[in-house]
């Protein structure tokens, strides 16, 4: 649900999250705020565009074989624009959503980072 924002946000911790989710015998209080406590913490890392990078080519990793080699390209082309700072995150985003409902991902149906709430925060486009 939350990996790919944790990716954006540089962290790699999230299999620590889910290791912490699945370890038994902890109480449901304490397994609760030690999730919320690493959760903050890998959010204060701050994003870049870099990492922003990082996760749309590894959401369209998901997607390669499926593509056709013009919808590959284009894909491509969207987030390279984002790389340089030529467009904003939102257009490679609309178009990995769009490829997503015609070739849905179990693995990635359900992340944040694809479906933001507020929907406006997808026009947020800070300078970086």
């Amino acid at each position: 649900m939350h990996k790919l924002t944790f990716m954006a946000h540089g962290s790699s911790q999230h299999p620590h999250l889910e290791l912490a989710v699945n370890s038994r015998g902890r109480a449901l209080p304490t397994l609760i705020r030690a999730y919320q406590r690493d959760f903050m913490r890998m959010l204060q890392q701050h994003s870049t565009r870099r990492y922003h990078v990082r996760v749309l080519n590894h959401v369209m990793r998901h997607l390669v074989t499926q593509l056709q080699s013009g919808d590959r390209v284009e894909l491509r082309a969207a987030i390279n624009a984002y790389a340089l700072g030529r467009s904003p995150r939102f257009v490679p985003i609309t178009l990995l959503r769009h490829h997503l409902r015609h070739f849905p991902n179990p693995d990635l149906v359900d992340q944040i980072y694809l479906n933001p709430r507020p929907e406006e925060l997808m026009l947020y486009h800070p300078r970086w």
